[in-house]
C-alpha cells in the first residue's frame, strides 16, 4: 500500500518511532532502536554536511534517555543539546599550532598579542563545537591557522566578521 505523507505527517510517524516505539511494534529492541535513531540522525546530519559520532546509546541513569553525538557546520539548527567535548580535536589542534612555530611567544611577536588569544579561544571552540568571531586587520588567526596541515577543519570554527567603519562603510582590514 502506498501512502502520501506530508511534512507535517512525516514528522508525526518519525516522533512516534523515536518517542513511543512499542505502540507501532517497532524497534523495540535495543540494537534496532539504537540503529533507527543513528540513522535518522544521519538523514539530518547528511541534509547539513554533517555527522554522527557513533551510534545512539542509552543513557546509564535513565534507560528511557538515548542520545547520539553529531556534528554539523553552522546551519545545523541547534537544539540546545548537550555538546560533547572534542578533546581529540583540541588537542590535535594545539599540537599542529606548536609543531609549526618556535614558541607562542614567537606568534605574539609575529602577529600580536590579539592573535595570541585568538589562537586560545580557537581551541577552546574547537573543545566546545563553537566558532570564534574573526576581524581582518585586527588579528592574523586565519593567517595562521591556514599553514597548519588540517587547517580546513580548523577554519570551520572561525567566523570572519567585517567592522563598519565610522562612515558607514565596510572595513574588510
Amino acid at each position: 500500500m502506498t501512502e502520501i505523507l506530508s511534512a507535517k505527517k512525516l514528522a508525526e510517524v518519525a516522533s512516534l518511532l523515536l518517542n513511543k516505539p512499542a505502540i507501532v511494534g517497532e524497534g523495540t529492541t535495543t540494537g534496532a532502536y539504537s540503529r533507527f535513531m543513528t540513522q535518522i540522525a544521519q538523514a539530518v546530519c547528511n541534509f547539513y554536511d554533517g555527522g554522527i559520532d557513533g551510534a545512539a546509546t542509552q543513557s546509564r541513569v535513565d534507560a528511557k534517555c538515548w542520545f547520539v553525538a553529531v556534528t554539523g557546520n553552522r546551519s545545523l539548527p541547534s537544539t540546545g543539546g548537550e555538546q560533547k567535548s572534542d578533546t581529540g580535536s583540541a588537542r590535535l589542534f594545539w599540537q599542529e599550532l606548536l609543531d609549526s612555530v618556535e614558541s607562542l611567544t614567537a606568534i605574539a611577536d609575529e602577529h600580536g598579542a590579539r592573535t595570541l588569544a585568538d589562537l586560545f579561544y580557537l581551541q577552546n571552540a574547537i573543545l566546545s563545537g563553537g566558532f570564534i568571531d574573526h576581524f581582518p586587520g585586527e588579528s592574523n588567526v586565519l593567517e595562521v591557522v591556514r599553514t597548519l596541515f588540517s587547517a580546513a577543519k580548523w577554519e570551520s570554527h572561525i567566523k570572519v566578521e567585517y567592522l563598519e567603519s565610522s562612515d558607514g562603510h565596510l572595513d574588510f582590514g
